[in-house]
């Protein structure tokens, strides 16, 4: 028989982990050299057998096993029986017969199970207790569930709060503290195959949880609308009741408010607030996007641009106004105009130097209006409302 000087490493998976017996595998077309096989459970404390295969039958073969978790076992002879030690780990077999050598890495100890799914659960809470539930995990056997203060979990047997439990469980209640506002404490669970010390355990998932009335919302729509379109404001909420709605004169419902969502049309005049008011965890709370209708783009404004909207502002103190109002520029004022809703100018004053400029409004009735400054910078506009 012809013999191969050779190093052979073999790194046995599932097999090892299952106790299935593994045997060295060689081409059918070559004369197999000097390697070793196994038999036996490898779990925690398993009794292994290993053989030596190929080389020269008279040679004697010295063993050399080393385990990661501590301890080693040297041994001769064709065979060697080994009882592996308790924990997880991978021994390191090493056969010399002559001067061919084999090795091979045997895994040992439970293999850890995969991460847990997504925690199933209310974000937000209200409620002074909640049930979270996860789907079972392949090959465990239990979990370890634990939850950041100040939130508890309730026992399942004991009924008593407690920050930590495990069990083969796949759900807990959480208990909420009585009153307070918490964001972003969390719940935590990991599964194992056991206890001791061949148990394996999975990385840890967690959820967020929310508890008691919350800030974080938000209302989104445009600030400016042009008369007689439409406009569509969203509020970014969760976990709230009684939602109502109040805008400013001169907005209407296009149709009932949906959910979260509101369309209003620009019939008329206005400026002020689109106002989100509702209930978060029965405390009540609101959120407001101001907005002003703009006059249609194709209305004649008389010489100014129908864009006032884009240009840069003017200062106008005080704003809202009464009587007369002061317009403030960077640059050196030319001229001032006051513009209705309607495109109409109003109000004129020419033949202006500096900085500022007052304006009478009397005659004028109350409402909204664009104040255009032209100075040596360009044309600002601001909006003014009178009293």
């Amino acid at each position: 028989m012809q013999h191969f000087n050779k190093v052979l490493t073999l790194v046995l998976g599932l097999a090892a982990f299952t106790g299935f017996s593994a045997q060295a595998q060689f081409d059918d077309d070559l004369e197999p050299g000097f390697a070793i096989s196994y038999s036996g459970p490898t779990s925690c404390g398993g009794i292994v057998q290993f053989f030596s295969v190929g080389g020269n039958p008279q040679a004697q073969v010295n063993w050399d096993i080393t385990f990661s978790t501590g301890g080693s076992f040297q041994g001769t002879g064709n065979g060697l029986t080994v009882t592996f030690p308790q924990g997880i780990g991978v021994a390191s077999v090493t056969a010399t017969k002559d001067t061919e050598v084999a090795t091979l890495s045997v895994p040992y100890g439970d293999t850890a199970p995969a991460k847990p799914g997504v925690i199933e659960g209310h974000r937000r809470v209200c409620d002074r207790v909640r049930n979270y539930s996860i789907s079972a995990v392949p090959g465990a056997t239990q979990y370890t569930w634990t939850a950041e203060s100040p939130y508890k979990i309730i026992h399942p047997v004991t009924e008593e709060n407690v920050s930590s439990y495990t069990g083969p469980e796949l759900d807990v209640f959480l208990r909420f503290p009585k009153s307070g506002s918490y964001t972003d404490v969390k719940l935590f669970v990991f599964a194992s195959t056991g206890s001791g010390p061949c148990a394996a355990s999975s990385p840890t998932r967690h959820k967020k949880i929310d508890f008691g009335p919350q800030n974080d919302f938000s209302l989104t729509g445009p600030d400016t609308i042009v008369r007689f379109e439409n406009a569509t404001y969203i509020l970014s909420a969760q976990k709230i009741t009684d939602l109502t709605w109040s805008l400013p004169s001169g907005l209407l419902y296009v149709s009932e408010p949906s959910e979260n969502t509101v369309v209003v049309e620009a019939a008329g005049d206005a400026v002020g607030y689109v106002t989100a008011n509702f209930l978060s965890c029965g405390e009540s709370r609101s959120v407001s996007t101001f907005v002003r209708v703009i006059p249609e783009t194709n209305i004649p404004r008389g010489g100014v641009a129908s864009t006032l909207e884009v240009l840069p502002a003017a200062e106008l103190y005080p704003n809202p106004a009464v009587d007369e109002v002061t317009v403030r520029s960077q640059g050196f004022l030319e001229q001032v105009s006051v513009i209705d809703l309607l495109g109409q100018e109003v109000k004129t004053l020419t033949g202006l130097s500096g900085h500022e400029a007052k304006v009478s409004l009397t005659g004028l009735q109350a409402g909204t209006y664009f104040v255009v400054a032209v100075d040596t910078e360009g044309k600002k506009v601001q909006t003014l409302v009178i009293e």
